[in-house]
């Protein structure tokens, strides 16, 4: 078990990490920049030229790994973060340089970074901070991987493919390994073990353990990303059980905004709408507003579509990293609200989780109403 939500890109010089983080930038990811590359191009801008700036190598390295150092201390830890390279790379890189790699070891935290990438190598080329050459590069690839190894981190390789396919698999891999509305979900293995429900004016709300690409309500409820492009974890599950339609629907709409909701066809699931409600990455800034709109719009969504039933997953708390127990409360509040308030059509709200704990979350902040 991870202490964070952070996730770690490494590899070698020329792997693409830059290319590749950058595009997880546009995605709304927050992203620690590489220390080495940053402090090189700061004393360019000086006037200094790479080789003064790594004339004394050992002062360099040692100046890369305090930075790291101190940057990652003052991060929150519930967050979502991306680092391109992160201060275990430090061992990798002391050995290299032949450096005493005992303090870059003892600084090393164990059992911080949730999954830990390393990019296999693109056909190698210089650029204007890279001092290192093909070789070199090749070595540091294997130190990388022993240094992160040696921590006790499993390495997940990343093939060289398009930035968009890499893009793809590691998300993938982020999202395999968080609950709720991230889950991969397999066809009818998770039954409805328990749930319980609320009486709201002409409607109901429940909570329950199930399978949410398996209910019958009229719309089920996506996490979905601003693009609303369907990548793996309930959106990938929705777009293999429901068939491509779904995503051919959510390329015509183009998009939303965080807080938003879009609604298109349920395709071949037993839903027959998917509403897609963009969430928020927690740590982006007014978190909660923005998981209340999030669920607000698709509640109004549904009714303006006529729709009688829904079922929500616990939205934003996979990889955006947000609270279960918050967000249990501010959506649970919100459809309560909604429906008291509201000349509703809705008559049947399901609230789907996975798992013990995020059911007895969900259930407790359910009898709190």
């Amino acid at each position: 078990m991870s202490e964070t939500n952070w996730y770690v890109i490494t590899g070698a010089p020329a792997s693409g990490k830059t290319t590749l983080l950058k595009g997880f930038e546009k995605l709304g990811y927050r992203v620690i920049h590489e220390v080495a590359r940053a402090y090189i191009e700061m004393q360019m801008d000086q006037g200094l030229t790479l080789e003064q700036i790594r004339s004394d190598n050992e002062s360099f390295e040692n100046h890369v790994l305090d930075t790291k150092i101190a940057i990652e201390t003052r991060l929150p830890k519930d967050e979502v973060i991306l680092f391109d390279r992160a201060i275990p790379d430090s061992i990798a890189y002391f050995e290299e340089a032949g450096l005493d790699t005992s303090k870059a070891i003892a600084k090393s935290p164990r059992g911080r970074y949730k999954k830990v990438f390393l990019l296999d190598r693109l056909p190698f080329a210089r650029d204007h901070v890279r001092t290192e050459d093909q070789q070199t590069a090749a070595r540091l690839d294997q130190r990388l991987e022993t240094s992160y190894r040696m921590l006790g981190y499993d390495v997940k390789r990343i093939e060289v493919m398009p930035v968009q396919e890499r893009t793809r698999v590691v998300l993938q891999e982020m999202e395999a390994g968080c609950a709720d509305n991230v889950r991969i979900y397999q066809n009818n293995q998770d039954k409805e073990v328990s749930a319980m429900e609320k009486k709201v004016g002409q409607a109901v709300i429940e909570v329950s353990q199930c399978d949410i690409t398996e209910m019958d309500t009229d719309a089920i409820v996506n996490a979905a990303n601003a693009q609303l492009i369907l990548g793996a974890g309930v959106a990938g599950a929705i777009k293999a059980k429901g068939g491509p339609k779904i995503q051919e629907q959510c390329n015509a709409i183009g998009g939303t905004f965080v807080g938003g909701a879009a609604i298109t066809t349920g395709g071949n699931l037993r839903a027959r709408h998917v509403i897609h409600a963009v969430g928020p990455r927690m740590g982006e800034g007014n978190e909660d507003d923005k998981l209340k709109n999030a669920t607000l719009n698709s509640l109004k969504t549904a009714d303006e579509n006529k729709l009688a039933s829904i079922a929500f997953p616990a939205i934003s708390t996979g990889i955006f990293g947000f609270p279960k127990d918050r967000c249990a409360k501010i959506m649970l509040r919100t459809v309560f609200d909604y429906l008291k308030g509201q000349n509703t059509g809705l008559k049947r709200v399901v609230f789907c989780l996975h798992g013990a704990s995020s059911y007895e979350i969900f259930s407790n902040a359910l009898k709190q109403l």
